[in-house]
């Protein structure tokens, strides 16, 4: 019975059947370039968004140092970890600007005072 399926099987039956075969592997490999483009395409966003975060932190670690820096300059001394825990508090509440602007116009004395007290609330 099968040999005279097989016997009844036009030319057009055996072209559709090779379409049919050649369309899966087209299918396959389309997959596959899809994956494999996905995957290139998901390492670059990646790769490009870690860029720019480590960016932006090493910007943020440069100025928290600065400020410490100038922040030492005009105690005299080191600054203590409440202390550099209060500045960077206040970098991120009220701004660079300002704190810079403190710092530089502060008495050593009035700046211990000032980090040792409360943050004022961020502006809305």
């Amino acid at each position: 019975m099968e040999n005279k399926q097989q016997d009844n099987r036009t030319d057009l039956d055996d072209e559709f059947i090779d379409n049919i075969a050649w369309l899966r592997e087209y299918e396959r490999q389309q997959c596959e370039t899809a994956i494999a483009e996905g995957h290139a395409e998901g390492r670059a966003a990646g790769h490009a968004e870690g860029h720019a975060e480590g960016h932006v932190e090493g910007q943020t670690e440069e100025r928290e140092e600065l400020l410490d820096l100038v922040t030492r300059e005009r105690l005299g001394r080191g600054l203590t970890q409440d202390e550099r825990k209060a500045l960077r508090g206040r970098l991120r509440s009220e701004g660079r600007e300002a704190l810079v602007h403190q710092i530089m116009s502060s008495s050593p004395e009035a700046l211990v005072r000032w980090l040792a007290s409360p943050p004022r609330e961020p502006q809305p």
